[in-house]
């Protein structure tokens, strides 16, 4: 029962058999109050007649032949209650405040035809988002999803995204499979827990320093090459889990995966799971001693016994040479990091919408390119 109008409100339907617009209006006028909609599996190129439905909630459309993200709105009788032209007006509906415009919180439209995703203001209350599949090539601005918590965009043809940092409760984000190269666009997104970013071209993880309560990030499949990229996570001191299997600096160390292993344990001390091993608390031991964290132990223990003689050690520490660049690196980029994001920012607010969105991306790809 809805509170307000006192109407019967079906809790969800799954509507199968349905080819077309014309089908789907007519399922649409049968049940104006339906909370949750499945219309997976069938042929529809649109879904705008759902914009007839008040109470929705989620929408379950996969598997369709749809080529627009979401093309349907919900109108709002908020224009009402200002003085506006009739062509704004016509945009309320007729039984007034009973119209709050969309109250959608979760879409999955995966598996369709998108290749372009466009403004979503209807949408504001979304939470989960759905796009994997489909042959996305660009991705416009969604700083208005300001509730959106659970974003895929899995295989899709997505070289650029939009700088997401606007997007203050989005907690995982899948963008496996694309064509990436670089993740400027995550750059301090407060909330983020999880990132899947396999299989893509990326050399570089920079862009996830500032996402301090990140927990796990899936990176297997890429292109990073150096050790040194992996210090950027090290302030991460939630980050649990890393998946780095098929990229340059897992293949070059297949002999002995054990040195691979240490390289990044050591760097990265806060972690429970390197791809898909535990690390034991033996392995966090070995990879300190590794590059010779026991050594001032050792000469002091030694010297407690044999004050007189000479200590030697046995196996040297391991150089790395790239540790030390490493740090330096990102000493430098934590400088001006607060600057390259206030100007990413300042340059949105300035001019909203797809220009200013490159241009923000722009800002970001160079900023990864200085860290590297």
């Amino acid at each position: 029962m809805d509170p307000v109008t006192g109407n019967v409100v079906d809790a969800s339907v799954r509507w199968q058999n349905c080819q077309s617009i014309d089908e789907l209006s007519l399922k649409v006028k049968d049940s104006l109050h339906v909370q949750d909609v499945d219309v997976s599996g069938n042929q529809l190129p649109s879904l705008q007649p759902l914009g007839g439905l008040r109470d929705v909630l989620s929408v379950q459309a996969s598997n369709n032949k749809l080529t627009e993200c979401l093309d349907f709105g919900c109108r709002s009788c908020s224009v009402l209650q200002y003085e506006v032209s009739d062509d704004d007006r016509s945009s309320a509906w007729d039984e007034g405040a009973f119209w709050i415009g969309s109250t959608l919180e979760s879409a999955d439209l995966s598996c369709n035809q998108i290749r372009i995703v466009r403004n979503l203001d209807w949408h504001r209350n979304l939470r989960y988002l759905n796009l994997s599949n489909n042959f996305i090539e660009e991705v416009h601005d969604l700083s208005s999803l300001v509730w959106l918590e659970e974003l895929n965009l899995d295989s899709n043809n997505i070289y650029e995204m939009p700088y997401l940092g606007s997007l203050q409760r989005l907690s995982s984000l899948g963008v496996d499979n694309n064509h990436l190269v670089h993740l400027g666009f995550a750059l301090k997104i407060p909330e983020l827990r999880r990132i899947s970013c396999s299989n893509n071209k990326i050399g570089n993880i920079a862009g996830l320093k500032n996402c301090l309560k990140l927990q796990v990030v899936d990176a297997r499949g890429n292109n990073i090459q150096n050790f040194r990229a992996i210090q950027h996570l090290a302030n991460l001191k939630s980050l649990e889990t890393l998946w780095l299997e098929s990229n340059p600096i897992h293949e070059q160390h297949k002999d002995d995966i054990s040195i691979y292993r240490r390289r990044i344990i050591y760097r990265l001390q806060q972690l429970a799971k390197l791809d898909d091993q535990e690390i034991v608390d033996e392995e966090v031991v070995s990879s300190l001693n590794f590059y010779g964290e026991d050594l001032q132990h050792r000469k002091d223990m030694f010297f407690s016994v044999f004050p007189d003689k000479q200590f030697i050690s046995v196996v040297d520490p391991y150089f790395d040479e790239e540790f030390q660049i490493g740090n330096k690196i990102s000493e430098l980029s934590n400088k001006f990091i607060d600057d390259v994001v206030h100007d990413a920012t300042s340059v949105y607010e300035a001019k909203p919408g797809l220009i200013a969105m490159k241009l923000v991306s722009g800002i970001l790809s160079k900023y990864i390119q200085l860290v590297e």
